[in-house]
Parts: structure tokens; C-alpha cells; sequence
């Protein structure tokens, strides 16, 4: 019979697994870990190491993880087909907020974003663009009151790749 002793960054996490599949409950999203392993047959002594395999644990984003967006300037997104991103903007005026990724520097492809107001379990849809921009790239304005707070959601149907975009405020 086989089993395994799991490593993660060098420390053992798991031992004598003997199933070949094991899901790590603790590991924390958005961190970076590395994976190595030894076999054991029976009572015999255990492999080298296996070769490691790193990554950082993928966090989806949602409207309740929102990454705050910074104005004038440069954001980022993965634009990855099925991964849509959300930012949030707590309005600093009574006035318009412009988000938009046709912008110098641009190296994404086709943009679509959504812009809501409201909580994420009762989202009300205030902004929208689809190609307004040059091209494929996106503009969307809305009205914004001193504030509140507005998620930006940038659907990736289109597979973009990654892109940038940026954000701005303006009085009325």
C-alpha cells in the first residue's frame, strides 16, 4: 500500500494520506504556496520529494470582495473569459463619475462594464457600456452623490486579456 506525506512551503501538512487527491481547507485565499510530496510504500522509507508546484490560491471576485478602485489612475483587471472583476467608488462629490478603459496604454481588447448602486443582495443597475469607446474599448458616465458607494462590475465575455482603465470624477 502507498501513502503520502503532503508539504506545503516545506512543512508537513499531511501525513500518511493515502488517498490521491487532497483539498486544503486552510489554505488562505490570495497567497502563495508551494506543494511537495513523498511516497511511502508499506513500512519501506519515503521518496525524494517530489517536484514542487506553487501558485496563489485564485480568489473569485464578487460584489461583497470589491476592490476599491483608485481614481485617476491606472487600474487593472485579468480580463480572463468567466472571471468577471468588481471595484467599488464611495463618491467624494455631488456630481458624475466617468469609467472608462479607452485609454492610452491600452493592451486589453473588447470591454464591457455594469455600474450599480445599492448593497450586493439588492444591486440596481446605474451605468452600462458595450463598445462606446473607440473600437471595442468601453465609457460609461453616471450621476454620483457624495457618499455613496458604486461597484463596477467588468464582465469578461470577450476575453480582453488584461487591461487597464481608469476612473474619474467630475462636478456637475
Amino acid at each position: 500500500a502507498f501513502t503520502f506525506t503532503l508539504y506545503r512551503n516545506d512543512v508537513i501538512l499531511v501525513d500518511e494520506l493515502a488517498a490521491l487527491e487532497y483539498y486544503d481547507t486552510s489554505a488562505e485565499a490570495g497567497t502563495d504556496y508551494c506543494y511537495t510530496a513523498t511516497q511511502t510504500v508499506g513500512v519501506g522509507s519515503p521518496s525524494g520529494h517530489s517536484e514542487p508546484s506553487c501558485d496563489d490560491v485564485y480568489v473569485a471576485s464578487t460584489c461583497a470582495n470589491a476592490e476599491a478602485l483608485e481614481l485617476d489612475s491606472i487600474n487593472y483587471m485579468d480580463g480572463i473569459n468567466g472571471r468577471n472583476e468588481w471595484f467599488s467608488h464611495t463618491a467624494t462629490i455631488d456630481g458624475y463619475l466617468t469609467v472608462t478603459s479607452d485609454i492610452p496604454g491600452q493592451m486589453g481588447g473588447d470591454t464591457r462594464v455594469m455600474i450599480y448602486a445599492g448593497a450586493c443582495d439588492n444591486l440596481i443597475q446605474v451605468g452600462y457600456d458595450d463598445d462606446g469607446g473607440t473600437g471595442l474599448l468601453t465609457i460609461a458616465t453616471i450621476v454620483i452623490s457624495a457618499g455613496e458607494t458604486y461597484l463596477i462590475e467588468w464582465t469578461h465575455n470577450y476575453s480582453p486579456g488584461p487591461s487597464i482603465w481608469t476612473a474619474y470624477e467630475f462636478p456637475s
